[in-house]
């Protein structure tokens, strides 16, 4: 019997070391299963270190163009082509008040206009000044060629506004878009 007994103790301890280490390898595969294959930190680093290098590289190729002369060039073109189309400030230059006699239908009537004008330049606006008796010689002969009859409608008004503006210029001789912008009335009188 003690050897049944041996036997029967080491078919019991056998049996229970199996299931010891059935146990333990469920539990393994648990942990394998429970375990996330997700990313290690080595794996992470492999990815990161290129797209930071990337970044940096990137930045100071970035820098590098807009604070160095290469972009100066295009940077000053834009500059220059902003200053073509921006409306600069205007300049206003009273030339005072024109009064002219006119003829009408055999009685004496008198034109009176306030003519301001305005300019963008200030050296044009510099050289009107200089030369404003030449401007209000101009403008009294325009004002006395004008037929009293067509001076009391807008269009009259307007007409004699544009020829003035045409006079202006023609007289000082400024070329193009450098001489006088527009001239105002800043007040008309008929009588």
């Amino acid at each position: 019997m003690p050897f049944a007994l041996n036997t029967g103790y080491a078919l019991r301890n056998r049996r229970i070391w199996e299931v010891y280490l059935m146990a333990r390898r469920d539990k393994d595969e648990e942990k394998e299963v429970a375990q996330p294959a997700g990313i290690t930190m080595g794996k992470l680093m492999i990815v990161m270190i290129p797209v930071m290098l990337l970044t940096i590289g990137a930045s100071a190729g970035i820098s590098y163009y807009l604070f160095s002369g290469v972009a100066a060039n295009g940077a000053a073109d834009a500059v220059a082509e902003v200053e073509v189309i921006e409306d600069p400030t205007p300049i206003y230059l009273q030339v005072g008040k024109i009064l002219v006699n006119v003829d009408y239908q055999g009685d004496i009537r008198y034109i009176q206009g306030d003519v301001q004008l305005m300019f963008h330049h200030q050296e044009s606006a510099d050289i009107a000044e200089r030369d404003m008796p030449v401007i209000v010689n101009e403008l009294n002969t325009l004002f006395a060629r004008q037929q009293f009859g067509e001076m009391r409608s807008v269009e009259g008004k307007e007409k004699l506004r544009r020829s003035s503006l045409a006079a202006i210029n023609r007289v000082l001789k400024f070329p193009g878009e450098s001489g006088v912008q527009d001239v105002y009335f800043t007040s008309f009188n008929l009588q």
